[in-house]
Order: structure tokens, then sequence, then C-alpha cells
């Protein structure tokens, strides 16, 4: 149910507990109205991003010949503005084909929460309505491009990034159900993707009277940085658990950790400034390299620098860690890419401790538990598949493909199927 609070607005809590891995069916189901990043045009469905149909191309027909003549702008500008526009251009056209009779779903639309209208929405909001056939007629003229600006704003703070199972952003989605609940840094609910259906999915048991939220932003950060990040641009100061009682592992404060040098190290030593700027300087190089090899020495030397002088849930490290293991895995290098994902998982296990089925996590496991096996050590690969496999049936729940695939591989390498997944 709703409940309106003063300092946070619309609050949906739960009438009745519910255990973790439940989806939550008032907060789920089918976008507004959605599209791919450009990006990913040619591997996804414009539609769907399962397949297309006749009643997709009845609905989005009208921006095709908006993409074919205006492409040469639309490639000046960054995948986040182009979604913008195409989802502008699908919300209204929806919105419009319903206009005297709107369903409950064209009411929520309407009453998503208002954002502040930047000079870059102003922008786009012209640009839109300078290409003909994105926006039905009645909003083509000058009177309504502020209605656009209103529009493109509440976008910024109700709108969703699509991923895939490998929780990579594909697409962009208006889901102004899901759209009511709120932010936290310390969630009881993660969010699923199957296709463009959205799933509300509970990460923990959850009682009757809790708020339901999910985060907004990346947890694997600083409180101060997380808090700058709402801040700028959602409008508000965080005050959850996290960020007011902060995270503490093993006795040690996980906020400083991340932002620390390693314990015996003297960060006052000018080595250490030093060996930070080569490290970067490093992986600014292994980016720029076109030769996979090159660009993993340069990741290997970034990363022994970084492991001497950065704590070990130091944010910098897992930066360069993820970096090099995405360069080792296509060289098969096995033993370089499983250091950086045992470090991976490390770190993701504690500064996510708090979130313990959170879909990242769960998905480090399973590229672990393959490295593990790749180098015989078959006791490490069980509990990482298992850890896996109990993540994923309730981040991602037990019909999706990854999980499919990951209750496959426990059976194959391990005998009968884990239960518990």
């Amino acid at each position: 149910m709703i409940q309106h609070h003063a300092d946070r607005g619309r609050c949906a809590v739960t009438p009745e507990p519910l255990n973790a891995g439940v989806v939550v069916a008032r907060f789920s189901g089918a976008p507004y109205a959605c599209c791919p990043m450009p990006s990913e045009r040619e591997r996804v469905c414009t539609a769907c991003f399962v397949a297309a149909s006749t009643a997709d191309w009845e609905r989005h027909k009208h921006e095709c010949s908006v993409l074919h003549s205006q492409a040469g702008r639309l490639q000046e500008l960054a995948d986040a503005p182009v979604s913008d526009l195409l989802l502008l251009g699908r919300c209204l056209w929806r919105r419009r084909a319903v206009a005297e009779k709107p369903r409950a779903e064209d009411v929520a639309f309407d009453e998503l929460k208002a954002g502040e209208i930047t000079q870059g929405d102003w922008d786009l909001a012209r640009l839109a309505a300078a290409m003909p056939g994105l926006l039905p007629p009645s909003l083509c003229g000058k009177p309504n491009i502020s209605t656009c600006a209103e529009i493109l704003a509440c976008f910024r703070v109700n709108n969703f990034g699509i991923t895939n199972e490998l929780h990579r952003v594909v697409g962009a989605g208006c889901y102004p159900a899901a759209a009511i609940l709120n932010h936290s840094c310390h969630p009881n609910c993660v969010l699923f993707f199957a296709g463009a259906n959205l799933q509300v999915r509970t990460c923990t048991d959850v009682l009757r009277g809790d708020e339901l939220c999910h985060s907004y932003i990346e947890l694997c950060q600083p409180t101060a940085l997380r808090r700058e990040e709402l801040r700028s641009r959602y409008g508000f100061e965080c005050a959850c658990a996290r960020c007011c009682n902060g995270l503490f592992v093993d006795g040690e404060d996980v906020d400083a950790a991340m932002l620390s040098s390693n314990p015996s190290i003297n960060s006052l030593d000018p080595s250490f400034d030093s060996a930070l700027e080569t490290a970067d300087s490093l992986l600014r190089q292994a980016e720029a390299e076109e030769d996979e090899r090159a660009e993993l020495e340069l990741c290997r030397e970034a990363v022994t620098l970084l492991r001497k002088f950065c704590h070990r849930w130091s944010t910098l490290r897992y930066r360069a860690e993820g970096r090099c293991l995405s360069v080792a895995l296509p060289c098969g290098e096995n033993e370089v890419a499983l250091e950086s994902c045992r470090s991976l998982v490390n770190f993701l296990e504690v500064t996510l401790h708090h979130v313990p089925y959170h879909p990242l996590l769960a998905l480090q496991h399973f590229t672990l538990c393959d490295l593990e096996l790749e180098v015989g050590d078959r006791s490490r690969a069980k509990a990482q598949m298992e850890a896996c496999t109990k993540g994923l049936a309730i981040s991602h729940g037990k019909e999706s493909s990854v999980r499919s695939a990951a209750h496959e591989r426990w059976h194959k390498e391990f005998g009968s199927a884990d239960s518990r997944a």
C-alpha cells in the first residue's frame, strides 16, 4: 500500500511479510515505454528487447523516419540523451492515443514525481520539437516545448536503466508504478529485467509494515560519494541505516577502507602518490591500447602497484582488478584472471555485506567458480557455485537463463543439484 510521509513523500509499504526472492507484483510489469541504448540497437529489439511485432511497429513507427533523417545530429549525442529523446516520443504518442480515456498506467505516468528542469532539458526539448514525426503533432509547437522539458526532467528522477541478465545496461524505460519506490543504500529489493519486463524482487525477508526500497545508484562506493551522487542527481540527502550507521566488517570501517592505503604503507610517503599516478597512467594507456596482450601487461603493472599501496577493499584497486579480469579472460590467462576475480569477490562480499543477495555478487561468484575449476580447485569452485545458485534464485529468479546455466553447471560438476537453489 502507498503511504505519504512528510520527509519521504510517497512510500510503498508492504501490508504483509515477504520472503526473500518474492516478486512484488504491484510494482512490477511491462514498461510504459522503453528503448534500447543507441549502442545496443543492433543487438536487441528496439521495442521489447526480445522480438518485434506488428503492435510494436504501430506504436513506434513514428520515430523511424526521424532516426534516418536525423542520424548525423543524433550521432553527436551520447547514449543517454538519445534514449531520452526516443522515450519522450514513445511516451507522448502512447499518452496521446488514450487522451480521452486514460487507464491506470496513464494516470501513473501523469503523476510521476516532477524534477527540476535544467538547461539540458530545455535544449533537448527544443531538439525534439525540431524533429518532425518524433512527437505527436499537437506537441510540436513552441508553446509545448515546456511540456517536453518537464517530462524530460521527470525522466531524470524516475526512469530506469534496463539491464540484461549479466547486469549490463542495454536500454532505458519508463515504469511509473515502480517509480513510486524510494531509494535506500540498505535496500530490501533489487530489480531484475526479463527482456523489458521489470521484476521488483525482495532481496531479504521483509516484515509487515516495512517500506520497500531499492538502490538508485551503485552501492560499492563510500558513503560520502553515494550521498553526493544522490544530492546532485536526485536532490535529496540519504538518511538510510547504511549512511547513518556505517558498515563494519570484522571490526573494520568499510567506508574508510575503500578510501585508504595498504595499512603497511605510509600514505604520507611521497612514493604513495607517485605510485597512484603511475597506476592511473598505466590504466589510461591500457584503455588506448589495441593489442590485447599489451593491454593486459599494462593492467597487470597497474594492479601490482595498487595491490602494494592500496587497501584490499580500496575502490581504486577494485576498478583496476575488474579491468585486469576483463582483459585476462579473452587472452586465456586464467591464473591472472583468477587472482583478480578472487579480489573482486572479496571486495563485493565486504561492500555488499548488508545486501548479501545482490546480483553483482551472484554473477561474480559464477565467474570465480569457472576460474577455480580451470585451475583445479574443485572445493573452492563448489563453494562459489553454491553461493551463486542461491543468490541468483533470489536476485534473478529460478526461471532466468543465467540461473538455469548455473544450476546445470552445478549438476554437471558436482553431481545432484543444490537443493537450496
